[in-house]
């Protein structure tokens, strides 16, 4: 959120001309991927700034202000910006081994820290804000414009920008031919290894005072904020032209003017704006703006930009992330071992990119208490642990990690759980509530979240997403444990294909969530009559032309993302759909309802996963 537009390495400024289509397309094939040898490292640490003695309260804008012009006179190797909520950032310069990289940031911190110390406040790792609300305090053109395009998809935006911490890692984009350090291999694993790392730091389970029952609510929010701003590109085997179809396609932010508001169009593609040439023809500083307000988890910008890892714990919690990071991607043996670690976790993405894909949500909702993101992390550590030596990495770091990893890779663990049951009497974070289906409070089964119309918006809100997830999470259960053809075939002539009952769960969800709620467009509206459980009997329904497994898996999942996009922003009142959330709990229910009848289809059926 603090990138600034590239500047010309010669420093000499350049005409104003305006781009077309294609000039667009070649510059940022051009600019996206620097290859050559992996040899340069760097991290941007993001930091909450809270008071010293009490975190619950909330800093004055006026105390911010004073701290951060302090903090302007000292000296720092690192670039210091700060953040749309006033959090602060540390970007460290481009270094040449792990060592010098962390040398740099650590001196620079423990200046910063002791500048906000004599201010009475403290930089704080955690990925999310556990206490206060999204609240501005840079008030400048880019961020209004920020924060009007991104109220268009619900509150997350609010979130991300005011509430939200992380650890950066900026690694090489690596050779231009094939192998364990090429980087076609290191663009795909860094989206595979993404979610393994989301999971293993996962460190913001609270907002609001409650448990939100996600280990990582800000991965959550950038989920919710929605694909074409927060999303990465289909993964193939040409990564520069996936990036550069997804900057033309994605909708600008806003067109800057040099008076007065930028103009925050709505669904103006930056290739539509090349065509059309309106409200101005854009140029290459606009290109340049525009390549700063996409926010996916793997960001190209010469180097390869990792952004899912929250914020963590501790003056040096930061260094374990950087550390194993640099280790798997920059030791070719390493990264050779984790590359076959992560292979079989491809299968859960559904071939979707991240973070859009049950893959990434399961990481960011469960952690490592997912047994298989659990194993990966331990080879992944384990990996790490044995390439840290042969990259130069102290023995003091080294021991950091192996201390992580014991404490909990090893135990199915993340520092979100330390937060959840209190285990760190130093930061301990009090729910007021925890949602049913927390972990701590299983769900009553049968216990409508939409007949609490007592509760606020933020408590019905909480508990609609854990039904919707608990539900899903049956749905995926049901439909994974056997091969395709037992999706597609009919095990009775009284029960219909299990395939048939996802996308029907899907539809059912588009119908009513997408369109009936939030009066989207029709995503599938060819399939609606295929789907419609009253036109086509059971014993009927395998002789239609039903979605493949696959399709059916994508589409539900599409569907998913958007729903709960849909949710973040709806308002429970002012109709009967919405009124206490009823068409959420519809829908969780309609969905539990077919879980029950696919457990019948298989109780019914023969074969392997009987």
């Amino acid at each position: 959120m603090s990138d600034t537009p590239a500047v010309p390495a010669d420093g000499c400024p350049r005409p104003a001309a305006a781009l077309t289509e294609a000039e667009v397309e070649a510059l940022v094939r051009g600019i996206c991927f620097k290859t050559g040898p992996p040899r340069r490292i760097g991290v941007e640490v993001e930091w909450l700034v809270h008071e010293l003695r009490e975190p619950r309260l909330p800093v004055s804008p006026e105390r911010l202000r004073g701290a951060y012009a302090a903090l302007r006179t000292v000296p720092l190797g690192s670039a210091l910006t700060v953040e749309p909520g006033g959090q602060l950032e540390l970007s460290s310069p481009p270094a040449g081994s792990l060592t010098e990289c962390i040398g740099t940031v650590s001196a620079d911190l423990a200046t910063v820290r002791a500048v906000l110390r004599e201010d009475g406040l403290r930089l704080v790792g955690l990925g999310h804000d556990p206490w206060h609300s999204p609240r501005r305090f840079l008030r400048q053109p880019r961020y209004d414009a920020m924060e009007a395009c991104l109220d268009r998809t619900g509150r997350a935006g609010r979130a991300m920008m005011c509430t939200s911490a992380s650890v950066q890692v900026c690694l090489d984009a690596g050779h231009e031919e094939p192998g364990p350090l090429g980087h076609v291999r290191r663009w795909w694993l860094a989206h595979q290894l993404g979610a393994v790392l989301v999971a293993a730091f996962a460190n913001s389970p609270l907002a609001g005072r409650r448990a939100t029952g996600w280990k990582s609510t800000r991965q959550l929010r950038w989920t919710q904020i929605g694909p074409a701003r927060a999303g990465g590109p289909p993964l193939d085997a040409d990564p520069r032209g996936a990036w550069a179809r997804h900057v033309l396609d994605t909708p600008v932010m806003c067109v800057r003017r040099d008076g007065g508001p930028w103009d925050v169009p709505e669904g103006l593609t930056f290739r539509e704006w090349t065509r059309t040439r309106l409200p101005r023809a854009p140029e290459r500083e606009d290109l340049d703006y525009h390549l700063t307000t996409l926010f996916p988890p793997v960001r190209p910008r010469g180097h390869l930009e990792l952004r899912m890892i929250d914020a963590q714990p501790g003056d040096d919690g930061w260094i374990v992330p950087l550390a194993v990071t640099a280790a798997l991607f920059d030791d070719p043996e390493a990264a050779e071992t984790v590359y076959r670690a992560v292979k079989p976790l491809t299968e859960r993405a559904l071939g979707l990119p991240a973070p859009h894909n049950p893959l990434w949500r399961d990481a960011a909702r469960l952690g490592l208490a997912d047994p298989e993101l659990r194993e990966t992390a331990a080879v992944c550590f384990d990996a790490a642990l044995g390439a840290l030596p042969r990259i130069g990495a102290a023995p003091a770091v080294t021991a950091a990690v192996a201390a992580y990893r014991d404490r909990y890779v090893a135990r199915g663990r993340c520092p979100a759980d330390d937060l959840l049951d209190g285990a760190d009497g130093a930061s301990r974070v009090h729910a007021r509530r925890r949602p049913p289906g927390h972990p701590h409070q299983p769900a009553r089964e049968g216990r409508p979240f939409m007949t609490e119309a007592a509760h606020d918006a933020d408590a019905l809100r909480e508990r609609a997403l854990t039904t919707l997830v608990t539900a899903r999470d049956r749905t995926t259960l049901l439909t994974s444990c056997v091969e395709d053809p037992d999706l597609t075939a009919q095990h009775s002539p009284l029960m219909s294909p299990l395939v048939w009952d996802l996308a029907h769960i899907g539809n059912q969800e588009e119908q009513w969530l997408l369109r009936a709620v939030a009066g989207q467009e029709a995503i599938r509206p060819e399939i609606d009559s295929l789907y419609d459980a009253f036109e086509h009997p059971r014993a009927d329904r395998p002789k239609l032309p039903l979605l493949p497994p696959a399709e059916a898996r994508r589409y539900a999942a599409d569907v998913r993302g958007r729903a709960l996009d849909v949710l973040e922003g709806t308002a429970f009142h002012g109709t009967r759909l919405t009124e206490a959330g009823f068409a959420f709990g519809m829908i969780a229910q309609h969905e539990q309802q077919h879980d029950e009848t696919m457990l019948i289809t298989h109780q019914l059926r023969t074969g392997p996963g009987r």
